[in-house]
């Protein structure tokens, strides 16, 4: 092969991801063979780039082929659905059924067709290779990165290399030297971060609004019926339509005041903004059940059965957990409840939405107001302390599962397009951590604590000397 006519990587892709399979091959393009300024630019095969008016496309294509170092897959379900594509990576298998040469390179763009009808199901020849993961936007640098090291032929990352501690012969100030102050710092070590952010995927794209002359309580007693709304400036906002006869706001408003409004013309006005968010959490509001309250804090919380007996919920799946549970106090002093509670929010990060979850516990002592005063203001610092980590995952996890209703996502109805939110908390990556400490993500959901013990242990010591007047109504 004509070292000159050698390419570096053919993109293999369908027009269903034409703009990213464009997009990964000029990032290729704007690289050099071994990451220095001097270096050989990469060469990239992209049939719309390459192939010109009048040239023989399956003679350019056998040729690219043959003369590419890799084969880059976007993968999608069109993807295994074409004959081209599949013929594209089928001719690789064939001469390296293992790709032990790691010719072919697995980038999964997308897990469901456009359409959103059907789902990828990986062909049993390629299931077997490890993908790189593009399915999310933000996820390109972090994936691409790997991608380039296996086109530069580099080996994978192994960490930091350590001083070795069992040297024969080695002199004691060898073995035992002095500690520098770095390795007091992180492994360098990948570490996936997990954080408290459920990720918004989809919702409504349109607010209505028109004057009202009622008040939100009085427009709540007509239309009990009515999709979430938010009222301000003598205006009721809502997503649902307003021009509807159906629509139980209607006969409500002044008609001839209807306004429609994009969510993104809203976006980069700061007054508009704040009620699109106010209109999102009334809707969070509404897809609570009567047993869930929100204190004089904003803290959502769980309450007691109607006969006052512990509360306890199913998730769909494992033993049901306590919520709300009736605790005695020590040493005369008062019983008390311990609920499972959240700060629940919609917040934006840049151009993206978030379903925030700040878990927290409330303590009452009649298990439907929660309690003010010094002490559990220090009791609330010494729990959240005690909460870490996994603790906290662990407790936006179960809120999360809450949610969902038991349906694959949290599906918030909103009187226009729902408001679809993914379930697991929004990932981060940090090239730093503490090499060996991990804790599977399933077991993240399926464990469950008897928290609310724990949580109570840690109140007696408080309580027991918790006078009246350090009690309040929330």
């Amino acid at each position: 092969m004509d070292k000159a006519e050698q390419t570096d990587v053919f993109v293999s892709f369908t027009d269903a991801d034409d703009k990213f399979a464009q997009k990964i091959g000029a990032q290729l393009e704007a690289e050099t063979i071994d990451g220095s300024p001097d270096g050989r630019r990469l060469q990239v095969f992209l049939y719309k780039w390459d192939i010109d008016g009048s040239e023989n496309i399956v003679h350019r294509l056998n040729q690219a082929l043959r003369q590419a170092r890799h084969v880059l897959l976007v993968v999608s379900p069109e993807y295994i659905d074409r004959a081209w594509p599949t013929a594209e990576w089928a001719q690789q298998i064939m001469v390296d059924p293992l790709n032990l040469s790691k010719r072919l390179i697995v980038c999964l763009r997308r897990d469901v067709t456009q359409d959103g009808d059907r789902g990828y199901e990986a062909p049993p020849l390629l299931a077997p290779l490890k993908r790189f993961d593009f399915r999310r936007d933000r996820d390109f640098s972090r994936e691409f990165r790997k991608v380039l090291r296996i086109v530069r032929g580099q080996p994978p990352a192994r960490g930091r290399s350590r001083k070795p501690l069992g040297m024969i012969g080695a002199s004691p100030q060898t073995l035992v030297p002095s500690a520098p102050e770095s390795s007091f710092g992180p492994d360098v070590v990948d570490d996936l971060l997990l954080g408290n952010l459920l990720p918004v995927e989809r919702h409504a794209g349109i607010i209505w609004s028109a004057p009202t002359s009622l008040r939100p309580w009085q427009l709540a007693k007509e239309c009990p019926d009515a999709a979430p709304f938010y009222v301000n400036s003598k205006r009721v906002w809502t997503f649902s339509d307003l021009t509807e006869s159906s629509n139980s706001l209607r006969p409500r408003v002044e008609i001839a005041g209807i306004q429609s409004h994009t969510v993104r013309e809203f976006r980069n006005h700061a007054d508009q903004w704040r009620l699109t968010m106010a209109l999102l959490n009334r809707c969070f509001l509404e897809h609570l059940p009567d047993f869930v309250r929100r204190d004089r804090k904003g803290r959502f919380f769980f309450v007691p059965n109607e006969d006052m007996t512990d509360r306890m919920v199913n998730l769909g799946s494992g033993p049901e957990i306590g919520v709300a549970s009736k605790k005695d106090g020590r040493d005369g002093g008062m019983d008390f409840w311990v609920h499972r509670a959240a700060w629940i929010s919609f917040m934006d990060i840049g151009e993206s939405l978030f379903l925030r979850i700040e878990p927290c516990y409330v303590f009452t002592t009649d298990g439907l107001h929660s309690m003010g005063g010094r002490s559990v203001g220090q009791l609330a610092i010494q729990w959240t302390g005690k909460e870490r980590n996994a603790a906290v995952v662990r407790q936006v996890m179960f809120w999360s599962r809450f949610l969902r209703k038991g349906k694959r996502n949290i599906v918030l109805e909103s009187g226009g397009d729902p408001i679809v939110v993914r379930p697991v908390p929004a990932t981060g990556e940090a090239a730093f951590g503490i090499e060996g400490d991990h804790i599977g993500v399933r077991s993240l959901v399926s464990h469950v604590v008897d928290d609310l013990n724990l949580a109570a242990r840690s109140a007696d010591s408080y309580y027991a000397d918790e006078s009246e007047e350090g009690a309040s109504n929330g």
